[in-house]
């Protein structure tokens, strides 16, 4: 299976990544390529939410960017289509162990509109004609 496959949700919305393919280097070697396969291992209940989960398998050959040995790394994932996000993701490398990434704390409901009030105290004010804020911020003027 491809990565390009429609199964699987892509990593950005409206996006693809498209398989690396290493070029000849200036001496006409062919770096080693990495073969990456995906498996869908079906619907999961977790967090009350139902989740795809899926798994990606790169295999990197002996020699690729320094690497003595072949190594695979394992990435397995579990996508929300109505939240449109991962919530978990396991990445098991052999170089840093497992990396774990979890969207946590999840909450349906609309946020406190108290959050997109303006503060009464808020002031627009104008910087001096010609003063770039960079330069501002480096000269530690507070009035900008």
């Amino acid at each position: 299976m491809r990565y390009e496959d429609k199964a699987l949700p892509q990593p950005m919305p409206g996006k693809r990544r498209t398989p690396v393919i290493l070029q000849p280097d200036h001496l006409g070697e062919v770096p080693p390529q990495i073969e990456t396969e995906r498996k869908e291992w079906g619907a999961e209940i977790m967090q009350g939410m139902k989740l795809r989960h899926g798994r990606e398998t790169s295999s990197y050959p002996a020699g690729f960017v320094g690497h003595k040995d072949a190594y695979t790394v394992v990435t397995d994932y579990w996508y929300s289509e109505e939240l449109q996000s991962f919530v978990l993701v396991k990445r098991l490398d052999p170089s840093n162990g497992v990396r774990t990434l979890t969207l946590s704390n999840i909450r349906r409901e609309n946020p406190d509109v108290s959050l997109f009030r303006i503060p009464k105290d808020y002031q627009v004010q104008q910087r001096p004609s010609g003063q770039n804020l960079l330069c501002a911020l480096a000269e530690g003027t507070r009035d900008l």
